[in-house]
């Protein structure tokens, strides 16, 4: 098996970077259509669309709540094998140490 914690943890970042600006760029456009809904749309449509755009805020939240968690899995992980690497390297000092002596 082979890891790279340290790209691991690069990579960790960079999601959850990517998923807090995919958030932000949402909150943006929510705002920006609740505005025009709430000012300068009424109506049947406007209603729909209301009830589609609420429908579609969700399931973007949904994909940044995820990312931001596989992001911290991740970290899990490449902090997983750098400490088995460290207890792996410390166990096999210390039988080289007996063998020595």
């Amino acid at each position: 098996m082979r890891s790279d914690p340290e790209r691991m943890h690069s990579t960790a970042n960079r999601v959850a970077t990517l998923a807090d600006e995919f958030w932000d760029d949402v909150e943006n456009l929510r705002r920006e259509a609740e505005n025009l809904m709430e000012d300068d749309w009424a109506g049947d449509a406007a209603d729909t669309h209301a009830a589609l755009w609420a429908e579609w805020v969700d399931s973007a939240r949904r994909v940044s709540v995820a990312l931001s968690g596989d992001a911290g899995l991740l970290h899990q992980a490449a902090d997983a094998y750098t400490n088995a690497d460290n207890r792996n390297a410390r166990e096999a000092d210390s039988l080289r140490l007996e063998l020595d002596a």
